[in-house]
């Protein structure tokens, strides 16, 4: 960590560090930010006749502000400046008063965000200080005061800046602030890919341990996040599988509805993973409809699973030939899963499921 950079090790990421200035020094900073803004009117690239006091209360135009400081740094090279007198046009390096750019953005957007979240004077959560600095979250300042509680808030920490859009603080926002501790606590550095994947799962990790947790990831790989994501009840039968029973599922089990879980548990051990793969394979990218819709599980699926419980007793030397056994049945199935599908009537189906 240097001196114009706060760290945040468990995401790595990195926000410009707070600063305090004197009166005379702020006056200053505030003089040449005025001054920019001047310069971008008289261009015709930021609204005429706007005060820097409005730019201030208003986050949207606060942003556009700094997006068209941003494209037109040329504007401020006598203004921006480092301590040789040489033009600062990057976010890092020092200017002469000892700050960055990038510290003066997050004290711009502090700013902004203490307007826009004070509650009748309240001082607003220590959280927002640390981790509100980049324009890009001044869209979600009304998001952050209207979703986010101070447990959150605290729950999240630097989390928070994980949170692109309105869409994953609402997500956030739906789970217990204890249960999105719990789940930062079991996913350690995979908080960020977690977040970007799918942002529902900061509630979900928590209903599982640890040992539980990994052995999800190393069956669900891709689609952990997802499963995560899923009903709380869903997560906990699914952890709660057979080893072999979850490996047959394997990525698809982040597509599974709590009804296809209650159906499917009637299908024996030995015919299961031939189930399942025989699925995949008749199905393709309907697998995931055919999962996770309870309709479907309780219409359809009831039904199917059905046809192959009916040789759960079968010999096993008569179990050699079940691959295609099993691939003739879906393949008789699959014009009635697409007429169910697609909203169609079914028709002449049931007596070919009957005698599959």
């Amino acid at each position: 960590m240097d001196a114009f950079t706060d760290s945040t090790p468990n995401l790595g990421l990195t926000v410009p560090a707070w600063f305090d200035l004197d009166a005379k020094t702020r006056d200053t900073l505030i003089g040449s930010i005025k001054r920019v803004l001047q310069r971008l009117q008289r261009k015709g690239l930021f609204e005429a006749e706007i005060q820097y006091a409005q730019i201030l209360r208003d986050p949207a135009k606060l942003q556009a502000f700094i997006e068209a400081f941003r494209a037109n740094r040329d504007l401020a090279r006598d203004v921006a400046l480092d301590p040789k007198g040489r033009p600062v046009l990057d976010d890092n390096t020092p200017l002469i008063c000892n700050i960055t750019l990038g510290q003066v953005e997050r004290m711009l957007v502090y700013t902004c965000a203490k307007k826009v979240l004070a509650t009748d004077g309240a001082e607003i959560p220590g959280q927002i200080r640390s981790y509100v600095a980049f324009a890009w979250q001044l869209p979600l300042l009304e998001a952050y005061k209207l979703l986010l509680t101070p447990e959150h808030l605290r729950a999240l920490e630097d989390g928070l800046l994980l949170l692109k859009t309105v869409g994953a603080v609402r997500a956030a926002a739906g789970a217990e602030p204890g249960n999105i501790l719990k789940t930062r606590r079991i996913v350690g550095d995979r908080l960020a890919e977690l977040i970007e994947a799918n942002p529902l799962a900061l509630g979900g990790v928590a209903h599982v341990d640890e040992t539980a947790f990994e052995r999800l990831s190393t069956v669900a790989k891709h689609r952990v996040w997802d499963l995560f994501a899923a009903d709380p009840q869903v997560i906990i039968e699914v952890a709660g599988l057979p080893a072999k029973r979850l490996r047959a599922f394997g990525p698809d089990a982040a597509d599974l509805c709590l009804a296809s879980l209650q159906q499917l548990e009637d299908l024996p051990e030995w015919m299961f993973d031939r189930f399942m793969a025989s699925l995949r394979h008749r199905a393709g990218a309907r697998s995931a409809t055919v999962l996770g819709d309870e309709r479907f599980a309780n219409e359809m699926l009831r039904d199917i699973v059905s046809q192959f419980r009916a040789m759960k007793d079968l010999p096993e030397h008569k179990r050699e030939n079940m691959d295609e056994i099993i691939d003739l049945k879906w393949s008789a199935l699959s014009a009635k899963i697409d007429a169910w599908l697609d909203g169609r009537p079914v028709t002449g189906q049931a007596s070919m499921l009957r005698d599959g």
